[in-house]
């Protein structure tokens, strides 16, 4: 493993983080211009995909992180 790999990582989860942001905000747009008093579950549960995308990835983003800091405590990482 080369220390390197970190940060392709980081980018990516980034950019994962960056399209679902965007996704909740689209979401927010759609309902301010609905007119629609929609009440807090409906929202939840709207959102509630994306929210869930985002669990994922940071949990993979942890997983990820905790190998390669093993990995360089055991002094098996590429500088």
């Amino acid at each position: 493993m080369n220390i390197l790999e970190l940060d392709f990582r980081y980018s990516m989860v980034k950019g994962v983080f960056t399209a679902l942001t965007e996704s909740l905000r689209s979401l927010e747009k759609e309902v301010q211009n609905s007119g629609i008093d929609f009440d807090i579950e409906f929202l939840v549960e709207k959102a509630e995909w994306v929210l869930g995308i985002a669990f994922v990835t940071a949990q993979t983003y942890i997983t990820g992180t905790v190998t390669d800091a093993s990995r360089l405590m055991k002094g098996k990482a590429a500088v």
